[in-house]
């Protein structure tokens, strides 16, 4: 069921991937960014949820594809945003930090979720990663970045060059 999920998966990011650009359209960069992290967020809740080898695959099988499909539309405009308002001569460092900032947290993020599991149990502890991960989401909701409506290039992309 692994290699099914995963295989599947990649399914799911190539319809995001297709998806993005009639979504930023129809809504605008902020709100499809915002929306997407969303509904990644709210298909882990159904991990804890799920009981039973049949439940844990089936709501694995449909966090993994709705995770891909947000996923791809968040980053997507997540690096279209980041590439327009970054000077290209910071650009590779900009990247590099992003990089190495999500990394660390996912290695974080592990690391605690494996200590939670042993000291709270396996469901509890997936829980409060997806209480994590809600928070997150919620954070971006109410952050400026929601609302951008379209990203332009500047010349010099020598400052904030999203409009709202």
């Amino acid at each position: 069921i692994v290699g099914l999920t995963v295989g599947v998966g990649g399914l799911g990011a190539l319809a995001g991937a297709f998806l993005a650009e009639p979504l930023v359209e129809r809504f605008g960069v902020g709100r499809t960014m915002v929306g997407s992290m969303l509904l990644s967020s709210a298909a882990t809740l159904l991990l804890p949820l799920a009981h039973g080898p049949l439940g844990v695959s089936l709501s694995m099988i449909l966090v993994v594809q709705a995770s891909d499909v947000a996923g791809a539309v968040f980053f997507i405009n997540a690096l279209s945003l980041r590439q327009a308002i970054t000077p290209d001569n910071l650009m590779g460092r900009v990247n590099a930090t992003f990089g190495f900032a999500t990394t660390s947290a996912g290695l974080v993020g592990a690391l605690a979720g494996g200590l939670l599991g042993e000291a709270l149990g396996l469901r509890a502890g997936i829980a409060l990663g997806v209480v994590g991960v809600g928070l997150v989401s919620v954070g971006l909701a109410f952050s400026p970045v929601r609302r951008v409506r379209a990203v332009q290039q500047s010349e010099a992309a020598a400052g904030w060059s999203a409009s709202a």
